[in-house]
């Protein structure tokens, strides 16, 4: 009984002279570059800047080539470092396209059309989350062709970020509440007073004061600690999140003390969020008593 096999490598006389060609001026390109354009930057440009540019864009590549190298003892599909290269290219345009035009990470419940509401702090940490995670097992997937890589942690931090979201939208979803109204009416011979139970509006909707201000400001108290805690920690762990993917080719396992941090963090925010609106809402109410 004969064994089927399973071939990874690329196939004999794949690259024909065309290709080759193009390889190898793919490969002088950069150099040819380098040559003619590296005197005139030097030359006319501000300085010591250019040289700083060459040493910066020197250590990247130095990161990139010991990831790569990393990478290139498991690579079981040839290609399959490109094809993600590619793939993420256009996930990344696609993510940053709808998060400006549409509602996707934007407060919902607001009146203005999706790409003019505001940013929603919540939705963009379980965005970002999603956005991580979804092209972390693309990538381990083309490299190693493995499928089980989720690690319970991740799930964890996914989970943490799709519970603020929901904790955030059932708060902004609340009504604003009542308050008493007390009116006098009458004449030279007699008053009445009329005491009434009316609804408190809605604080109003504000338009879009850009990502950063949206998700790090409270309605008019400017930059909050609890705000900026929760973005921070979101990008520290994100970073972590990356690091090991790439260096490692697996996703990485975060103790109870990061999670902690993160769960604390979230849960601070929505705590906070609770007051926030309340205080807008107050706002809005005093305003419109006072219009006669």
């Amino acid at each position: 009984m004969s064994e089927h096999v399973v071939h990874t490598q690329l196939r004999k006389n794949a690259l024909g002279v065309a290709g080759i060609v193009f390889l190898v001026l793919a490969a002088v390109a950069p150099l040819t570059g380098i040559v003619v354009v590296a005197s005139l930057v030097i030359a006319l440009g501000n300085g010591g800047g250019a040289p700083v540019s060459f040493f910066v864009v020197a250590i990247v590549l130095l990161f990139f080539a010991v990831g790569y190298a990393q990478m290139s003892k498991q690579l079981v599909n040839a290609g399959g470092f490109y094809a993600f290269v590619v793939m993420l290219i256009f996930f990344a345009t696609t993510f940053i396209y709808l998060c400006r035009t549409s509602g996707i990470i934007r407060t919902p419940y607001h009146p203005a059309l999706p790409g003019a509401r505001p940013y929603s702090l919540s939705r963009f940490q379980m965005g970002f989350w999603f956005f991580l995670v979804i092209n972390g097992y693309l990538f381990m997937y083309m490299i190693t062709g493995e499928l089980d890589t989720i690690t319970d942690s991740v799930l964890a931090l996914m989970g943490i970020g799709a519970g603020t979201a929901l904790g955030a939208a059932l708060i902004d979803a609340q009504p604003a509440g009542t308050a008493t109204m007390t009116t006098e009416t009458g004449n030279q011979n007699a008053t009445s007073t009329v005491t009434a139970v009316v609804p408190m509006p809605a604080a109003p909707p504000q338009p879009s004061e850009g990502f950063m201000r949206d998700i790090l400001s409270d309605s008019g108290d400017g930059i909050s600690i609890h705000r900026f805690q929760m973005f921070a920690w979101t990008l520290i762990l994100g970073v972590i999140f990356v690091g090991s993917v790439y260096r490692e080719l697996g996703m990485p396992e975060f103790n109870a003390t990061l999670l902690g941090l993160m769960g604390i963090s979230s849960g601070t925010y929505i705590g906070f969020k609770l007051p926030e609106k309340k205080q807008s809402d107050q706002q809005a109410a005093a305003k419109a008593m006072q219009t006669p």
